[in-house]
């Protein structure tokens, strides 16, 4: 059992206190049909109390477009796909290059951007979720995993997805990209420290920075999306430091985006991971500072 100022420290809150909240109402939705998601979208955007954010999780494989003069991004770039199932009356018709009614589209949300939307999209399509319009001007993130791994960590799926798994476990992220599967327990208590204090001087850092979009400072009042940009971080800056992962391609993004050198790139932020990386005996793995000067 975690104690009540463990829970308030791993969501960078020093002062140990927490905030009761009602357990919010969640849906679970597998392959769903374009139908089937917006139903539950709009059910979930009606039962949104007056202070409440609408968290949306996507899981799924990008769907990719091949036109030749993309106009519109919320559509003309692809997104996910949610479903395999074809409509029949859509078969023969190829040659008016219809969408595919069941892949979900960056565009297929703005409607829903009217009350605060906290989005995690998890696919190798990602970066069309990248340009989500204000139309409203309500609290808008969206936190997207990178686009592709590097060819090492490809047989790694059976483990799940890597920027999930980051979001769920910092620490467990951080094992898998330095190929540790078995860690003994009085060294696992020693790392978790560590990403406590990442989360910790994270959270610092967000809450005092200068060019941190608003839209990020509404959401840190709850403690789980709280967590889960603070996680985000730390990917991003775990992925950021390795040696293996060379390429925008491979790296976290974010709408807003995060200022790099107030957070992403921050010097103490970075000697946490390369002590958390000391600790775990992998250091050769990441950049150390000189490589980066």
């Amino acid at each position: 059992m975690t104690s009540h100022n463990n829970v308030a420290k791993e969501n960078g809150d020093a002062s140990g206190r927490t905030l009761k909240r009602e357990n919010p109402h969640k849906y679970l939705l597998y392959k769903p049909t374009f139908s089937q998601l917006m139903v539950f979208l709009a059910s979930g955007f009606k039962e949104l109390p007056a202070n409440g954010a609408m968290l949306l999780y996507i899981s799924a494989d990008g769907a990719f477009t091949n036109s030749k003069h993309p106009q519109d991004p919320g559509y003309d770039y692809g997104g996910v796909v949610t479903n395999s199932k074809r409509d029949p009356e859509h078969t023969n018709k190829r040659a008016l290059q219809l969408k595919d009614m069941h892949c979900f589209y960056p565009g297929d949300l703005y409607a829903f951007t009217r009350k605060p939307l906290f989005i995690v999209v998890d696919s190798d399509n990602s970066p069309v979720f990248a340009n989500m319009p204000h139309y409203f001007g309500q609290p808008l993130v969206v936190l997207m995993s990178p686009q592709d791994t590097p060819p090492q960590f490809h047989d790694q799926h059976h483990r799940g997805n890597l920027f999930t798994l980051f979001l769920h476990s910092p620490l467990m992220g951080m094992c898998l990209v330095s190929s540790l599967c078995d860690v003994q327990m009085n060294l696992w208590e020693k790392c978790q420290t560590l990403v406590d204090r990442f989360i910790s001087e994270a959270s610092r850092l967000v809450t005092r920075g200068r060019s941190i979009d608003p839209s990020f400072l509404q959401f840190f009042g709850d403690d789980f999306l709280r967590l889960l940009t603070l996680r985000f971080i730390f990917c991003s800056t775990v992925l950021r430091a390795h040696r293996a992962f060379k390429g925008r391609q491979f790296y976290p993004r974010c709408h807003p985006n995060l200022p790099e050198g107030e957070v992403l790139d921050h010097p103490s932020l970075y000697a946490i991971i390369l002590d958390l990386a000391t600790t775990l005996d992998v250091s050769h793995l990441f950049y150390d500072t000189h490589d980066l000067q």
